[in-house]
């Protein structure tokens, strides 16, 4: 989905669980943004590719790094 999918994701998290707070100390070192950037915004991701091509959630991992610079040309932020 590339840098404009990821941005949709992040949004869309961010509009639907809006952090309350700056840190809890689950998420700890982490801020909530850096928690829904680095972790959230990509198993999302992952999830959304193995759906739509009928993969497992691996599949969706390995699909997602294999074609990160396609992403990145096709869907520029």
């Amino acid at each position: 989905y590339g840098p404009k999918g990821a941005a949709v994701i992040m949004h869309t998290l961010i509009r639907l669980f809006p952090p309350t707070m700056k840190s809890n100390s689950a998420l700890s070192p982490l801020t909530v943004a850096q928690f829904t950037t680095y972790f959230l915004t990509p198993y999302v991701a992952m999830c959304l590719i193995a759906e739509d091509l009928e993969l497992t959630i691996e599949g969706g991992y390995e699909t997602m790094i294999e074609s990160n610079n396609i992403g990145q040309s096709l869907n520029p932020e």
